[in-house]
């Protein structure tokens, strides 16, 4: 009987690491679109530091006395956010055809970031999120997109950095500084010497996860790996980048380095996706 048992247990277990090759060898070469919604909907399982806030006992003793005033919060809140997701729409890929005004996109992105935000009425909406709801919706439909939206948001660098700690933010931006130091001296003494900080331009890329500063082709790479390899991905990514462009940055100063970094540039179609991935320093 146990003979059977390991055995079957064998099988599975090769199965598996079958599946693991098969997707990372996709992901490393490109996916086919046809292929995203699958590698995008799992994600990552939330971990017990991103789950709903637990309450003391006077927090939960005073909801109970005064449920009037907690769902008149709520209320005021969600409509805060609707007014928000209002605002960013028009601006959230205003050139792409399914994102125009009254067009499919925007209202699936709209009812997504709505569902999160209800969700999740403790992180709200924040500037940012309308980018990465987006991104799904060219993808999933409006659950596969909650579903997706969820899990992402639930990643360490995402929720994170959505809490709008400045302790947290201060840790990513510390590595970040610490292995563009290690990985690209010349260009961190550079930076140094025109007054670029991390926090300049790392914030924008982690919020939006690039999707606001890189052509349309290369976010999707970048997500493509992201959701695999999770949050250590995103400072490769971010060395990619750099490293691609480095000797542009380098006779830059401080006024047109932000502009370059804010939108990279589409020339060479902007990094060929594949060499993206794969630059190293």
């Amino acid at each position: 009987m146990h003979l059977v048992q390991d055995k079957d247990e064998k099988c599975r277990l090769e199965s598996l690491e079958q599946h693991k090759q098969q997707v990372n060898h996709q992901v490393a070469e490109q996916l086919h679109h046809n292929s995203r919604p699958q590698l995008t909907l799992p994600v990552h399982r939330p971990t017990d530091d991103t789950s709903l806030p637990s309450f003391s006992a006077n927090e939960k003793a005073s909801v109970v006395a005064e449920p009037p005033n907690v769902a008149e919060q709520l209320i005021a809140d969600n409509e805060r956010n609707i007014k928000l997701v209002q605002r960013d729409m028009p601006r959230t890929f205003g050139n792409h055809p399914l994102f125009q005004d009254g067009a499919a996109g925007t209202q699936k992105t709209y009812d997504v970031l709505e569902a999160y935000t209800c969700y999740r009425p403790d992180l709200g909406y924040v500037q940012g999120m309308s980018y990465l709801a987006a991104i799904l919706c060219l993808h999933l439909d409006s659950f596969g997109a909650f579903r997706a939206m969820v899990s992402l948001m639930s990643t360490r660098l995402m929720f994170d950095m959505y809490r709008l700690e400045e302790d947290r933010t201060f840790l990513y931006l510390t590595v970040y500084d610490t292995v563009l130091k290690h990985e690209l001296p010349t260009l961190y003494s550079h930076f140094q010497e025109i007054g670029m900080d991390p926090k300049m331009y790392v914030v924008d890329w982690a919020f939006t996860l690039f999707t606001r500063c890189v052509p349309l082709e290369v976010v999707l790479r970048i997500w493509d790996c992201y959701i695999y390899l999770g949050t250590p991905f995103f400072f490769q990514a971010c060395m990619a980048i750099l490293v691609m462009y480095e000797d542009t940055l380098l006779t830059m100063d401080l006024g047109d380095a932000m502009k370059f970094l804010h939108n990279v540039p589409k020339v060479r179609s902007i990094l060929d996706s594949h060499t993206c991935m794969t630059a190293q320093p």
